[in-house]
C-alpha cells in the first residue's frame, strides 16, 4: 500500500506490511498449533504433498524442540557464574604463588624464570595465567607438580587451596562445552523443523486465499493468523 508525503505530496511512501507467518520461535508454535486444530475441523483443504495429521507431528515436534531448547540453556548461567568465581579463586592463588616466587628468588629476573612452570606467562602487561579456557587448562596441568617441586605444597595457597580449584574448573569447563553443544544441536534440529512449519503455513495461506477470494481476510483470522497480534 502506498501514501503521499505530506511535506511532498507528489512523493509516495510505501508502508511496510506484515507477513501472515511470524519467523518468531515461541509466536510461530502458537500460530502454527492454532492452524493445526482448524485444519483438522476443515478436511476439505488439502495439500498433495503433506497433511493435516503430519502437520500436527510437526507442530508436536516443534513444540517439544523449544522445551528442550530452554531446558538445555537454563543451566547456562549458572555454570557461566562458577567459572567466573573459580577463576577468581584461581587467579588469587596465582597471584600468591607469585609472591611466593619473588620472595624465593634472588631477583625479578630469576623470579619471573620459574613463572613459566606454573604455567604463568605474560598476557598483556601482566604475569599470569591465560585467560583462554583451553590455554589456562593447559597452563593448571602444570600448577600441582610445580607447586611440589617449589616445596609450596604446605603453604596456605598450595596443593590443598590448588586441588580442588583445578578439578571444579575442569569439570565446569567441560559442562560449559556440553551444554553449549547441545544446545547447537537442539537448535539446529529446531530450525530445520521450523523452516518445514514455515512452508506448510505459506501454502496453507495460498491455498485459503484460493479457496475464499472474497472472504479470506476473516478465514485467515479464524485460522489463528492474526497478524497484529505479531
Amino acid at each position: 500500500m502506498e501514501t503521499t508525503n505530506n511535506l511532498n505530496p507528489t512523493a509516495k511512501i510505501k508502508k511496510s506490511s506484515k507477513a501472515n507467518v511470524t519467523k518468531k520461535d515461541a509466536e510461530l508454535g502458537t500460530l502454527a498449533q492454532s492452524v493445526s486444530i482448524v485444519w483438522g475441523q476443515n478436511p476439505q483443504i488439502t495439500l498433495i504433498w503433506t497433511s493435516q495429521p503430519n502437520f500436527e507431528e510437526q507442530v508436536n515436534n516443534y513444540a517439544n524442540a523449544l522445551d528442550s531448547k530452554s531446558n538445555s540453556k537454563k543451566n547456562r548461567p549458572q555454570i557461566t557464574n562458577n567459572l567466573k568465581t573459580c577463576n577468581q579463586a584461581i587467579d588469587t592463588g596465582i597471584a600468591k604463588i607469585k609472591d611466593y616466587l619473588d620472595a624465593d628468588a634472588t631477583n625479578k629476573a630469576e623470579a619471573k624464570a620459574n613463572y613459566a612452570k606454573f604455567g604463568i606467562t605474560l598476557q598483556g602487561s601482566a604475569y599470569k595465567l591465560p585467560a583462554d579456557k583451553d590455554k589456562r587448562t593447559q597452563a593448571l596441568k602444570l600448577v600441582l607438580g610445580a607447586i611440589t617441586e617449589f616445596g609450596y605444597g604446605k603453604k596456605p595457597f598450595g596443593t590443598a587451596y590448588f586441588t580442588p580449584l583445578i578439578d571444579q574448573y575442569t569439570l565446569l569447563v567441560s559442562e560449559a562445552a556440553d551444554t553449549d553443544k547441545n544446545v547447537s544441536s537442539i537448535i539446529g534440529n529446531k530450525n530445520k523443523q521450523k523452516e518445514e512449519l514455515i512452508k506448510t503455513l505459506n501454502s496453507l495461506v495460498l491455498l485459503i486465499k484460493a479457496n475464499y477470494p472474497d472472504t479470506y481476510t476473516n478465514v485467515l483470522r479464524a485460522w489463528g493468523f492474526q497478524k497484529e497480534k505479531y
